[in-house]
């Protein structure tokens, strides 16, 4: 049986990202670069910039003002978030795997990652600006091991077993676990560690499943409270809310903070 790290690792076998995706990346990481800059690449591809435009309108974020341009959407949110749905968009489609396996269609994946990234729009507070960054874009960026995820377990023939799994109490990363051998964010973390994303963001994104929490940082202390609170196999519910704030205050973060940002977001998105 072909093992996830395999597949992982032979992510140069996949469809290569992107010409604009690859300007992206090297904007984001270059610290003379500029907004203009940014918003010049992602204004040269159509599909992407009505993409944006349209997740930073969504009332999930919350905003008091219509955002008409890319650049005002990059000032208002940051490269960072903007870079993070970019790449998250093109991996989408890049990669384009049946999703079945999570009972979702393509367009609720992404509405899982914007809702992760609304998130943490939220709960910047406390950290220094370069943390904030990578929070926001590994926010974006977690839950695309599940795409390898899916494509194994539709070629493995798990689907059924991963189905049932699925109608229990265990967690999504327990799940995939018992299920694959894998999570989904070992698995996108050694997808970007292939693709020679920022170290930074890949570890962020292994670090918050790391089950004995004994790494967690932050960073992947939120993204952890974050992913358990929403994630491909619970959105919102009693228990992964509750679930999330008592991992937030075991992790000497601030539970009830957390708590009134996801009513914010629930609350928005439902409007």
């Amino acid at each position: 049986m072909e093992t996830l790290s395999t597949r992982a690792q032979h992510v140069s076998a996949l469809p290569p990202m992107p010409d604009s995706i690859i300007k992206i990346q090297k904007i984001s990481n270059d610290p003379m670069s500029s907004l203009r800059d940014l918003a010049l690449i992602i204004q040269q591809d159509p599909m992407l910039t009505a993409n944006i435009l349209k997740l930073v309108n969504s009332p999930i974020y919350a905003l008091k003002e219509h955002v008409n341009s890319v650049q005002q959407a990059i000032s208002m949110f940051g490269i960072s978030s903007i870079v993070g749905f970019a790449i998250a968009n093109a991996i989408e489609h890049t990669l384009a795997v049946d999703l079945s396996p999570y009972g979702i269609a393509p367009s609720k994946f992404l509405s899982v990652a914007q809702t992760q990234n609304a998130l943490a729009f939220h709960w910047i507070n406390g950290l220094d600006s370069q943390s904030a960054n990578i929070l926001l874009t590994s926010s974006f960026l977690m839950e695309m091991g599940s795409l390898l995820i899916s494509d194994y377990i539709i070629k493995e023939k798990l689907t059924a077993k991963f189905h049932a799994a699925l109608l229990g109490t265990d967690s999504l990363d327990t799940i995939e676990t018992n299920v694959c051998g894998f999570n989904h964010q070992s698995v996108g973390a050694t997808m970007f560690e292939t693709w020679d994303f920022d170290d930074r963001i890949v570890q962020a994104i292994r670090r918050c499943s790391d089950t004995s929490r004994s790494s967690l940082d932050a960073i992947s202390s939120r993204l952890a409270v974050i992913s358990t609170a929403v994630n491909l196999k619970d959105q919102f519910t009693e228990q992964s809310v509750a679930s999330a704030i008592e991992l937030a205050n075991t992790l000497g973060l601030d539970g009830e903070s957390f708590k009134e940002i996801v009513n914010l977001v629930n609350n928005s998105s439902r409007s």
